[in-house]
């Protein structure tokens, strides 16, 4: 839960805006661990889905990789131990956070909470979207990200738009930017783009200059931004809980993960007029035709 301050043309508010936020130990984050459908309660995990492949895969062995092997003894103690190394800590930035006197915090306020996991819950993939991508501040496609391949656009083209609107962010083009993209099955090329930046525009751009350079700068057809941001590498695991965005981007060896945290720099456009980005756009029509429907 945070303090949002929004101004508007007749006032400013300052609101409380909360988000849903669960760990690894989570039954449905349990089930997001695993690259296919998933649910699971108490001692039994239900593995389905279509996966094409020629591997023989020890599915006993990648179950208990994801969570708890006893729901006995190892679950309830690790629980147990975690909830008794819990410290308070006044602070003072939370008065001044919340504006008033004090902070209520409330921890298991029905009372004890023991028996976590799949064990107290049942968990199936796919049921934490919201905690997955930006809270309920942000705009969702509606599809999980967990169980799919980067062929599936619900998760490759939701990639994408974070890597695009962080790039128009962090370059200066603009304050805050949303970006949408739509496809079909069969096509390729992305059938949409809106870039919606709230009237945030640095200088003298425009939404329209921005969706341009946008258009320039990025590919999103799948296989495009499957080779762009090495999708295709066996690294979704740690994605699995603590959010898909907001992570710093890192390399192991060959592997990138959160590689569409890594925004493009497109800060030289920043001082531009929209009409010299217009004429710019406009010479490279024929590269970005390739990429994008017209």
């Amino acid at each position: 839960m945070s303090a949002k301050r929004v101004k508007t043309s007749a006032e400013e508010r300052i609101f409380m805006f909360s988000s849903e936020s669960v760990n690894e130990g989570h039954p449905d984050k349990l089930a997001d661990q695993v690259a296919c459908e998933t649910c699971t309660k108490d001692n039994m995990v239900m593995v389905f889905g279509e996966i094409t492949t020629a591997a023989k895969l020890d599915y006993d062995k990648i179950v208990k990789k994801i969570g708890f092997d006893s729901f006995v003894d190892d679950l309830s103690s690790v629980i147990l131990a975690t909830l008794k190394s819990i410290k308070l800590k006044n602070g003072k930035d939370a008065t001044s956070i919340y504006n008033r006197g004090e902070c209520n915090l409330h921890i298991n306020p029905s009372g004890k909470f023991i028996i976590g996991g799949p064990q107290g819950d049942a968990g199936l993939t796919g049921r934490k979207i919201i905690i997955d991508t930006y809270g309920g501040w942000g705009a969702h496609g509606g599809g999980a990200f967990s169980g799919k391949d980067p062929t599936k656009v619900d998760r490759s083209a939701a990639y994408a738009c974070r890597w695009m609107a962080k790039s128009v962010v962090k370059s200066g083009l603009a304050k805050r930017a949303c970006v949408q993209l739509s496809y079909a099955i069969g096509v390729a090329k992305p059938l949409s783009l809106f870039v919606e930046t709230y009237g945030t525009e640095q200088g003298e751009l425009t939404a329209a200059a921005i969706t341009d350079l946008v258009k320039l700068y990025f590919d999103c057809r799948p296989g495009a931004l499957a080779r762009d941001l090495a999708l295709r590498q066996p690294k979704y695991n740690v994605t699995a809980a603590y959010c898909h965005f907001g992570r710093e981007p890192y390399a192991e060896g060959d592997l990138k993960f959160f590689s569409w945290e890594d925004a493009k720099d497109l800060s030289k456009y920043a001082g531009m007029k929209a009409a010299d980005i217009a004429t710019e756009v406009e010479g490279k029509k024929a590269e970005i035709l390739t990429k994008w429907v017209d």
